[in-house]
Order: C-alpha cells, then structure tokens, then sequence
C-alpha cells in the first residue's frame, strides 16, 4: 500500500509557499523574436536557455531580452538540462547537444537508429536522458552511455527524476521504470492505464503526472497513489516542475497549476490562451515557454 491516501487534506502551506502562489499570478509576456513552437526551458550560470522546433535555441540573461543561438541541428527540441557547468539538449531525432553557456552548441551523441530522446535531467551526480525506450547516462554531459533496460519494454519515455537515492523514467501507458545506480532500470506500477508525460522530485517525494491531468505520489518510487489535479477533468499536462519549495505544471490552452505539496493544487489563469509546453525557475523567476514563440515571466516574492 502507498503511503498516502487519496483525497488526503495537506496541512503543510506554509507562509513562504503562500507567497509564491500569490506572486505566481502575475504573469509578464516577453517578446522572444520567434513565431517557433518553443517546447524546452533551463537555466544555469545566470542564463536562461529556449529551444524548441525546427532546432531553435535562444537565451537571455534576464528573461527579458532574448538572442537566438547558432544551433547544430534542425529537429525539435524536446528537452534542456543544466549540471556540471553546461547545458544539455536533446531533440526529436536522437540527439544530444551540449554548451558551456548556452551560446555555442555541439553534439555529443546521436541515436544509432535516430529514435527520439524526450527528457533530460541533471540527476545527482550525472545526466539521464529518455526517449523511446531508451535511457542514456552521462557523467560530463559529453561521453554516454547506454542503460540496461527491463527485458520486453517497448515504451516510450517522456521524463526522468531523481530524489532519495532513486533515479525513475516515466513514460507511456503508466510505465515507471526505477534505478539505484542509474544504469540498471527495472519496472514499478502507478496503476495508470494514461500516460505519464512528466515527474519531478520535491519535498521528499516524487510527483508524476499523466497527459490527461492525473497526480501520482510516491516516497520510495515504488508505492503509488493518484488523484485528479484538478477539479476540472480530463487536462492536457506538458511539463512538471518543482524548483523553489513550489510544484508547478503548465499545459494546454493556458493551462497552469502549482502546489506547494504535490497533492492540492491551484490553477491560475495567466493571460494567454496558447499552449504551455516547458517551465524553469532562476534569478527568483518563474518562466514558462509554449506555442508560437510565447514566453511568460513571473518574479518569485518568496525571497523578499
């Protein structure tokens, strides 16, 4: 059985996690110079870095005025991470792209049979990115390496986390795959039949969610339970993030939810009705990128 219970009435709000929800509401558009699906945001050595279809990559060192990179490739890019003093990309066709700050970009690996890699994240000591059944790991963000998968898994993998010494993929059909060393993967059950589309690992516990808007929380990544995100159900959930003692999850048409626990969340209603498909936090600002080029902006009060 899992440690908590559906429908359970978090009593851990806390002044400072109150804060971010009212600042959270006040949302800036920033013209980025593109008209690009923009589907990936990080940010790391006081830059924020873009990318997204047709191998876009703009970056900005105060989310305000945004310069467009060199980029080496041409295909979507699904995901960006930041550890070890670089960013690390991946994209629609197997590639990994790295930079040291986020103005020049290289591969560093390609797919052997170009399959799409569709998260990446900095998880402790190295990088892990996912895709169609698939897991590759790095220690510098430059050399890969293939993972050993669970025998028979044919599924594709839409997000990775680490927390507690464990590393989880989450992807299709409800798949969870979970890892102590990062290399070796074996399965875990969520009893999801919908899909997991992202996760992330915040205040001791690991949050998934699934594309259709369900929340699924475990302390050990092997004990599952799950509720609606919101009231208001089925919802289209791109991208999960927890940065800054906050759990935020952005979708489609504007969709945007956050939760200072991972169990009840609060929806806003930022001014766009676009897609909403990637979010970060850095230099105590929220930013979220979606749809046509759209970046929005909102300054974190929790620190003040």
């Amino acid at each position: 059985a899992g440690w908590l219970k559906i429908g359970y009435e978090s009593t851990n709000t806390n002044l400072a996690d109150i804060s971010i929800l009212n600042a959270q509401q006040k949302w800036i558009n920033r013209e980025s110079g593109s008209g690009n699906m923009l589907t990936a945001t990080a940010f790391g050595n006081g830059v924020f870095v873009v990318g997204g279809e047709e191998g876009i990559i703009i970056s900005s060192s105060d989310a305000v005025k945004w310069k467009r990179q060199e980029s080496p490739v041409t295909s979507l890019i699904n995901s960006i991470s930041y550890g070890f003093g670089k960013f690390v990309a991946v994209t629609s066709d197997g590639n990994i792209l790295s930079s040291l700050k986020g103005n020049k970009w290289s591969i560093a690996y390609t797919d052997e049979n170009s399959q799409p890699l569709r998260a990446v994240s900095f998880c402790g000591n190295m990088f892990i990115a996912v895709g169609n059944n698939s897991i590759v790991t790095s220690l510098n963000g430059i050399q890969w390496k293939q993972a050993e998968m669970p025998e028979e898994l044919d599924e594709n993998l839409y997000g990775v986390a680490y927390g507690n010494g464990i590393a989880i993929a989450a992807g299709s059909y409800g798949i969870l795959l979970t890892s102590k060393n990062k290399q070796v993967w074996q399965r875990a059950d969520a009893d999801s039949i919908a899909g997991f589309i992202s996760i992330a690992f915040g205040k001791n516990k690991f949050v998934a969610v699934t594309e259709d808007g369900r929340v699924f929380i475990s302390a050990d990544g092997f004990h599952w339970n799950g509720k609606n995100m919101l009231s208001r159900y089925p919802l289209a959930v791109s991208n999960l993030l927890f940065a800054n003692n906050l759990f935020m999850a952005v979708g489609s048409p504007g969709l945007m939810a956050i939760s200072s626990d991972g169990i009840n969340w609060k929806e806003l209603l930022p001014d766009t009705s676009g897609d909403l498909l990637s979010a970060c936090f850095g230099n105590n600002t929220y930013l979220v990128s979606g749809s046509m080029g759209l970046i929005m902006t909102s300054q974190s009060s929790a620190q003040k």
